[in-house]
């Protein structure tokens, strides 16, 4: 007797608009406006080289506070719906570019950010006080010790010495740290912003969710 054949079928992708997607999302502090047109040509400098790096666009700069990942989409509705009370208590401070690393460091670097000086406390605060909020919904962030820094780009594979010491020289560069001069003036920051981040082959690109005003 013949054997029977399996039918095999594909199962679609989830539609990311459906009710049963769930939605990859994440709580940050913007980047200012009025210093994008400068990280732009910071940018425009790494981007010339050769070096395998995805760059950030401007726009997308920002300083992550929390991941939250993926979470059904009846829970970010109720995280957008909630979230101008994520920062009760908070006031506006002030914060400032503070040069340019990597992680894990400079002889492995899978991330080139830029490092941030100025008001870390009540930048921590804000930290544990939206951590508060997200705990309120049963959502607990990454366990991990908060480093300020906004990500300018990752390694899309391992660097080998010589593009090792090309980033090290570029970073180092008159031009790169001219810039970084022009980034360092003290820059406000008067809210907090929900992102749903949407992941493709081109890269993340990120879609402002709700924002939490400060005061």
């Amino acid at each position: 007797m013949p054997r029977e054949r399996r039918k095999i079928t594909k199962e679609r992708p989830v539609d990311p608009d459906s009710v049963e997607a769930q939605w990859r999302l994440f709580v940050a502090v913007d980047f200012p406006e009025s210093r994008r047109a400068v990280l732009d040509e910071l940018l425009d400098t790494v981007r010339a080289t050769d070096l395998p790096f995805r760059w950030i666009g401007a726009n997308a700069a920002h300083l992550t506070l929390h991941f939250i990942g993926d979470v059904p989409v009846e829970t970010a509705e109720l995280l957008r719906l909630a979230f101008s009370s994520a920062a009760v208590g908070t006031h506006p401070f002030s914060l400032k570019v503070d040069g340019a690393g990597a992680f894990p460091n400079l002889n492995k670097p899978q991330i080139v950010w830029l490092g941030l000086a100025g008001d870390i406390a009540s930048l921590r605060r804000l930290h544990r006080a939206s951590e508060t909020f997200l705990l309120g919904f049963d959502i607990v962030t990454e366990q991990r010790e908060f480093k300020p820094h906004i990500t300018l780009g990752r390694a899309r594979q391992p660097l080998q010495s010589p593009e090792i010491n090309a980033l090290v020289s570029l970073m180092r560069s008159d031009l790169v740290q001219a810039r970084l001069t022009e980034l360092a003036e003290p820059f406000r920051i008067d809210h907090l912003t929900l992102y749903r981040s949407h992941l493709s082959h081109e890269g993340a690109t990120y879609e402002p969710l709700a924002t939490a005003r400060f005061g």
